[in-house]
């Protein structure tokens, strides 16, 4: 794979523009892996101004950086026969990919994070601070601080300690939380935490991060329930299945697959979207098939664009992109200015 220099990409990106922002009809099938031709933009998705050439990148989506453990480093999803440099098929490339326009991806997450929690998220959460990250992503960044092999007892004391870590995080930070697995090929049955543990972890990070106008959490747990029970997942007006599909899960059944891992993403982005002005959205693709759209445009040619349906056919991702947070008003001045004061009955003059 040869880099696109970042001309190349913005021309690329600003001619797909925000495809797919249009509703998608009740004719179309859950899956349908027929590979599709970029669609003009819609102007009514554009921002004002002309659209994102003259609008600028904001400030959340310029810089973001990817933590976490093997899930956030695309464990398994490595094409051994692709150029050494190529990214895999996953979530990094999901991440960078679904932002428009000038930004950079740190990709800071480590496979390995499970034989040192500690010392492996604190050196990522070093890294994003000195980059000045403007948004950190964290789906499985607190995994390992629940799971492994140690003492039921001392669990929430290492738990405890991960949420520590983040303490000093004051960008938009999304972090999913602990899921409820079951012993496998990656895990023995001292890994896996107690269910009253898990529920535990849950009822901890809820409380840490209520108050907290910077965080966002992603319902993992729930989601890996779904992919385990072979239900669908719905995210960003969208429905996943889990079966009948493209696999979600490796044969592992604890690491994603590439469409495991879109359907995640677009669960992240149902989480990271609350903590971003609605007047902003546009820095980020509002649906899976514009996400996909986009990867197959700045990276892989021959990426097969799998159409998911709409939850309701008939809304478009501009519309459901609209009423998430809104910036607030201008604060009124505490007294009319003097030239109102005179002009308007009541005003200040009128009350001397």
């Amino acid at each position: 794979m040869h880099a696109l220099t970042t001309s190349q990409r913005a021309a690329r990106l600003l001619g797909l523009g925000l495809v797919l922002l249009a509703p998608a009809t009740s004719a179309q099938p859950i899956l349908d892996t027929k590979k599709e031709e970029p669609k003009p933009a819609d102007p009514a998705g554009l921002p004002a101004k002309g659209g994102l050439a003259h609008t600028p990148m904001p400030a959340y989506a310029k810089k973001v950086a990817v933590v976490g453990a093997s899930i956030s480093a695309d464990f398994g999803l490595k094409d051994p026969t692709a150029p050494k440099d190529a990214l895999p098929r996953g979530w990094n490339m999901l991440v960078d990919g679904s932002i428009i326009g000038d930004h950079e991806t740190l990709m800071l997450a480590g496979g390995l994070v499970f034989m040192d929690p500690l010392g492996s998220l604190s050196k990522q959460l070093d890294k994003a601070a000195a980059a000045e990250a403007t948004t950190l992503i964290g789906l499985d960044a607190l995994f390992w601080f629940a799971y492994g092999a140690r003492p039921e007892e001392r669990r929430m004391e290492l738990f405890e300690r991960g949420l520590a870590l983040f303490d000093g995080v004051k960008a938009p930070l999304v972090l999913g939380d602990i899921p409820m697995l079951q012993e496998g090929p990656m895990l023995r049955r001292d890994m896996i935490p107690s269910l009253a543990s898990i529920d535990a972890f849950e009822a901890r990070l809820k409380a840490w991060a209520r108050g907290k106008d910077h965080v966002a959490l992603v319902p993992l747990r729930k989601a890996a329930a779904a992919m385990h029970a072979g239900e669908e997942i719905v995210a960003f007006g969208h429905r996943f299945p889990t079966k009948g599909g493209p696999p979600v899960l490796q044969a592992d059944q604890l690491h994603t697959t590439f469409h495991g891992a879109l359907a995640l993403w677009c669960l992240t982005l149902d989480s990271w979207r609350t903590l971003v002005h609605e007047d902003e959205l546009f820095a980020v693709h509002q649906g899976p098939r514009a996400i996909q759209a986009a990867l197959n445009w700045k990276y892989e040619p021959d990426l097969e664009v799998v159409q998911y349906a709409a939850v309701d056919p008939t809304e478009s991702a501009h519309a459901r992109a609209r009423g998430l947070r809104k910036r607030a008003p201008a604060e009124v001045p505490a007294k009319p200015v003097e030239q109102d004061a005179k002009r308007v009955p009541g005003g200040e003059q009128g009350r001397r």
